[in-house]
């Protein structure tokens, strides 16, 4: 019987400490991919995976006021265009799922990093 009450304890505790990625609507090889944190709906992206331009949720100062997608920039993306296959992906986003600062964009041929800095504006620094 104890063992029993032990196996369930167990079980009941492993499913209270699920781990929930990111959510994604990656559709493949589609251009367009958006990921938000299951933690913070405020941290929700929308990359361009042929480019590896940053699109973030942007909500506006007021309840009510919408939202926009706004281009974030990338530090030094541009010395990063000879490496870019054309009409292919080639960057992806890493959310990490416990500190908001393990936000990756990577550069899949190259491995070429940028991590997200929250200052005003947002930005991506490259890591070195």
């Amino acid at each position: 019987m104890k063992r029993l009450m032990f196996c369930f304890a167990c079980c009941l505790m492993l499913s209270a400490c699920k781990i929930f990625p990111p959510l994604s609507t990656n559709t493949g090889n589609g251009r367009y991919e958006i990921i938000q944190s299951y933690y913070a709906s405020n941290f929700t992206f929308m990359l361009d995976k042929y480019e590896g331009r940053v699109f973030f949720l942007a909500r506006g100062p007021w309840i009510g006021s919408g939202e926009s997608w706004q281009i974030s920039e990338v530090e030094n993306m541009e010395s990063d265009a000879p490496y870019r296959n054309p009409n292919t992906i080639n960057y992806q986003i890493f959310m990490g799922i416990h500190e908001k600062n393990k936000c990756i964009l990577v550069n899949i041929h190259t491995g070429r990093t940028w991590r997200i800095k929250f200052d005003d504006p947002t930005y991506w620094e490259e890591m070195k």
